[in-house]
């Protein structure tokens, strides 16, 4: 199966492993399921929006973002981007978003928590199918900003 995502990490010449899906999934737990990944694996691409604009804050599955560290980081606050807005800037439905293959770019915060792990998994814009890649290629790929922007998840 072929997405602007997997297009985009062939040619950028990185590698990776398809997860599909036996049914579309909406939440970070579900992918973690069908994928048959620890839950931390899974990274959550969540489009914010700020006195500037959309940003991109990436943390793991189990993770939640910190707003009150995030409001320290970007010197002002944020708040999550409308269904409406989210799929217009990425083109991705809600519970497929990737932080790769963007149609414009933002500004990305990648949680220091996802440098941890050998590999990440991330939606692939599709509902039925993820992708498993390095981290550190997804750190590269996304040229982001990595600090601390999480906390454990209160319901993971």
């Amino acid at each position: 199966m072929e997405t602007r995502v997997t297009r985009y990490l062939e040619s950028v010449g990185v590698s990776y492993v398809l997860k599909p899906h036996s049914k579309a999934v909406y939440t970070a737990r579900d992918a973690a399921r069908e994928r048959g990944i620890r839950l931390s694996q899974v990274i959550k691409a969540m489009l914010l929006k700020d006195g500037e604009g959309f940003l991109m804050v990436l943390v793991q599955g189990d993770r939640e973002i910190d707003w009150r560290k995030l409001k320290m980081r970007l010197g002002t606050s944020a708040a999550m981007a409308t269904r409406e807005e989210l799929e217009n800037f990425t083109g991705f439905p809600l519970g497929a978003v990737s932080p790769l293959a963007l149609p414009e770019p933002c500004r990305v915060l990648l949680d220091d928590a996802i440098t941890r792990g050998r590999y990440v998994d991330i939606s692939s814009g599709d509902l039925l199918l993820g992708v498993e890649l390095l981290s550190e290629d997804l750190v590269r790929l996304v040229s982001g900003e990595v600090g601390s922007f999480s906390l454990p998840a209160r319901n993971p």
